[in-house]
């Protein structure tokens, strides 16, 4: 029998839905006439009604402050002959004092076309994505002629070199040769063999079996640096085999055949192909157990150690793929039971330890910041907090490492790990560095320094990781320019490529914010870098032409803006002393950097035969009005404070509005999308 207490309401659910007067008791008066047994009293969740009405009362505040906001964003982007759509808010902002910094913003994805046309999609997270945002902001705060076109940059994915017939003896010397540089290409990348498998590659038959592939791959791998045609018959013969074995036998070798097809593809600049080929090393790993501790240590000791060293290998190469290519990764922690996040480098284990606990944390990243698109200087914090363990731990080895070791694969190895970490501190650094350079240009005489102790307080704090940015990148290229200088870097490095490219628009993006006229040297120190790399990597060649026409706009920007204020003093002293300066009246109405550089251009696919400085305040007294500022593509409170207050200056609540997760803005996309 029901108890009648308090918490009862004081309507049945039969006088809920009928036009008659429930009197509250139980059985009703209705249901007494009736059905006594049928009658009910549904007890509501309070708690529940409680957060709904708080909700709905939060978004009646926030609407319709942003529905102004948002819509003349996508008019913006649309342009003035772009089609018209109906944009409805579905932002939401927790203004609770015990609620987290946190604002949702609609996910909208971008698309690239690759070489043959085709729309590629590319996350917020990718470098090319991060290209888009820097063009966006010298197109918007330079005040260029006209924007850039919207596809440009194509995907490149180097096209597949046809099998060829090949007659090559299987030498020892070959083999030997093969293998030291598959050894040294791959070392601190992935982890699959031991001391013993040069004994087995001499004493191998070719023949047509599941381990005949990995071996294949391997010679594919080790002769990619010296002989293109050769490499890509191992190649084809490897990979044929690997995929005649893939339904009926799965086993160790499998998944290493695959795993060694998405190293030469990456290697290879085919990116596209290397992740859908790691999807099979990823099924074939489910489908054997390799994520199971305890699968593994049914096998022994020995091969349990084998088959934890893969898997690590697995979640390294997984890893790049995802983060490069900003697409979810393709193995995940469900289910998974080997302690590859465990981190001792005082203990004996892989070689590839240090990039993977690398990695792991740029994983983090990735779903904290830009798989949530939300951002806030306690998050930054928290994930500061890891970078700053993983440095304690690993940094004065692999410091060490660059100076003193002289094995190449070893070197290389600690440049990559290295260049990892660095590239992890300018991926959690980079919104705080794009909204600070991006306040640089468009404030400076339109507002006076009239902000509060508190307001300054948190600029600074947001400033620190502005400069880390800044220094991540300077410490990253110094890091390649120290490995160049021993002249032992590999022209095939992909793990370093898109960090350095991201290294570049970095540097060229705090040279244009005013935050060092040194940050020249290290734009210069990039493109050389990634010259040097393009010798042999398709990528490296298409960053190198981004990068150098990136500085040419910049320096052309900061070389007019000094004229400009020059021309401002020498009309102060002609007021003062009666002089008229001709030329610099002349010169100073040169044009702004042309839409026609190639930095704001399409850029055409390329084929190829297979200090932290000081920083200064800049001069933007003469940047443009704030109303260009939705041509960013703004979204509403990005940045909040943890006790839900805005950030209170004029300037600082433009940042609250920034959308730094800008999408793709052409027609096509918002057909799509809307």
């Amino acid at each position: 029998m029901i108890q009648l207490t308090d918490e009862l309401p004081k309507v049945s659910n039969r006088g809920l839905t009928l036009p008659v007067k429930c009197n509250g008791g139980y059985p009703c008066a209705r249901c007494a006439k009736q059905r006594p047994d049928g009658c009910q009293y549904t007890i509501p969740n309070r708690r529940k009604l409680r957060e709904s009405l708080r909700a709905a009362s939060r978004t009646q505040q926030a609407v319709p402050n942003l529905v102004s906001s948002v819509a003349t964003e996508h008019a913006m982007l649309a342009g003035p002959a772009g089609p018209q759509h109906t944009v409805t808010p579905s932002l939401h902002r927790h203004s609770s004092p015990g609620d987290e910094e946190e604002t949702a913003i609609p996910r909208e994805g971008r698309l690239l076309r690759d070489t043959q046309g085709k729309l590629v999609f590319v996350g917020d997270c990718a470098p090319l994505s991060f290209l888009q945002t820097v063009r966006k902001l010298i197109s918007t705060c330079v005040e260029l002629e006209t924007t850039a076109s919207q596809e440009r940059d194509p995907v490149l994915e180097q096209v597949e070199v046809r099998d060829s017939a090949c007659q090559t003896g299987l030498t020892p010397a070959l083999v030997q040769k093969a293998c030291d540089n598959f050894f040294r290409a791959t070392f601190g990348i992935v982890d699959l063999f031991d001391e013993s498998f040069l004994s087995e590659m001499n004493a191998w038959h070719n023949d047509d079996s599941a381990g005949s592939a990995v071996k294949y791959l391997v010679l594919a791998i080790g002769l990619q640096n010296d002989d293109d045609v050769l490499a890509g018959h191992f190649f084809h013969k490897g990979r044929k085999i690997a995929l005649l074995h893939l339904a009926a036998d799965v086993e160790i070798s499998t998944v290493q055949a695959f795993l060694l097809v998405s190293v030469f593809m990456v290697r290879a600049c085919q990116a596209n192909g290397a992740f859908m080929y790691f999807g099979l090393a990823a099924r074939a790993t489910y489908s054997i157990g390799l994520h199971r501790a305890e699968v593994n240590a049914y096998y022994g000791p020995a091969s349990q150690e084998q088959r934890h060293r893969l898997y690590k290998s697995l979640k390294v190469m997984d890893l790049f793929l995802s983060v490069s290519l900003a697409r979810p990764p393709a193995i995940t922690d469900a289910d998974c039971t080997v302690p590859y996040r465990q981190d001792d480098p005082g203990k004996p284990g892989s070689s590839v330890d240090g990039l993977l606990q690398a990695m792991l944390i740029i994983e983090h990243i990735v779903q904290a910041v830009y798989c949530e698109r939300k951002i806030s200087l306690s998050i930054a914090e928290k994930i500061s907090e890891q970078l700053k363990d993983w440095a304690s731990r690993r940094l004065p080895y692999l410091q060490q490492t660059l100076q003193s070791t002289t094995d190449q694969g070893i070197i290389v190895s600690a440049c990559q790990t290295l260049s990892t970490y660095y590239y992890a501190i300018m991926l959690i650094t980079r919104p705080f560095l794009m909204f600070d350079v991006y306040r640089a240009l468009k404030e400076g005489a339109d507002r006076p320094n009239t902000a509060s102790p508190r307001t300054s307080s948190l600029s600074n704090k947001r400033m620190r990781f502005t400069e880390s940015c800044i220094d991540a990148a300077c410490l990253l290229l110094d890091t390649v320019q120290q490995v160049l200088d021993r002249d032992i870097m590999p022209h095939k490095t992909p793990i370093i490529v898109p960090w350095i490219f991201t290294a570049s628009l970095v540097v060229c993006v705090g040279l244009l914010g005013g935050l060092g006229r040194v940050l020249e040297q290290y734009a210069r120190t990039s493109i050389t870098a990634l010259e040097y790399l393009a010798k042999s990597d398709a990528h490296a060649s298409q960053y190198a032409s981004i990068a150098e026409s990136l500085l040419k706009t910049t320096t052309e920007f900061l070389v007019k803006k000094d004229m400009e204020e020059r021309c401002r003093k020498v009309k102060t002293s002609s007021d003062l002393f009666g002089m008229v300066h001709r030329a610099y009246n002349d010169t100073s109405t040169g044009s702004t950097p042309s839409s026609s550089s190639p930095f704001m251009q399409e850029t055409h696919p390329v084929t190829i035969p297979n200090t932290n400085a000081r920083y200064t305040t800049a001069d933007t007294s003469n940047a443009p009005l704030p109303e260009t500022v939705c041509s960013l593509g703004l979204d509403a409170d990005f940045f909040l404070l943890a006790n839900g207050e805005s950030w209170g200056t004029v300037a600082e609540e433009v940042f609250g509005t920034m959308n730094l997760f800008p999408s793709f803005e052409s027609d096509r996309m918002f057909h799509a999308y809307h």
